[in-house]
């Protein structure tokens, strides 16, 4: 490995996505693609990425809704690191109670699975067990002005592995202020 010389690999970036979107009805919009990437790595000089996602959108009169499905392929260039996927689903809910108020709600299901036979025993704990993480979120958010958004949310995330030191339960509250702008 070039990092093992004290030299920094440059490995560069390749992308290529392709997507269909088509209209099902005024209201409902569905999407599906695949993309390819090399990219730098996270404990590696680089990856190979694949990435298959479905969604589909509903915008009515009321209301918003999503739901969608993401399945990524990640291969290390390094032997020393494992392989893995790493597949999401999740909901998307978002009503408007008020012109300027919005109540959003999501929930997603995440699981990493790793490849660990591919590769020696890893010494990180997140390389070598396989978990599923379910986040789920409800908040709101407000218009201030037209470029000035007040948003609040509360979060419920939960872990699970075969490996305890990967469990937990974490609840989250957010506020944030958002300034937009387009030039």
């Amino acid at each position: 490995s070039s990092q093992e010389s004290g030299v920094e690999a440059d490995p560069g970036t390749m992308v290529g996505d392709v997507s269909l979107t088509t209209d099902l009805n005024p209201e409902v919009v569905h999407t599906i693609g695949y993309g390819s990437s090399r990219q730098a790595g996270f404990n590696s000089d680089f990856e190979e990425v694949n990435r298959y996602k479905y969604k589909i959108d509903w915008h009515g009169k009321l209301a918003m809704a999503g739901l969608y499905s993401t399945l990524e392929s990640v291969k290390p260039s390094s032997t020393d690191v494992s392989a893995y996927d790493d597949w999401a689903s999740g909901i998307t809910l978002a009503y408007p109670v008020v012109s300027y108020i919005t109540l959003e709600m999501s929930s997603i299901y995440n699981v990493r699975m790793n490849n660990v036979t591919s590769v020696a025993p890893s010494t990180e704990i997140e390389w070598s067990y396989d978990y599923d993480t379910w986040t789920s979120q409800i908040g709101t958010t407000f218009s201030v002005t037209r470029e000035i958004t007040f948003s609040t949310a509360v979060q419920h995330v939960e872990r699970n592995s075969e490996s305890e030191e990967l469990t937990y339960q974490m609840n989250v509250f957010t506020a944030d202020f958002a300034y937009t702008h387009a030039f």
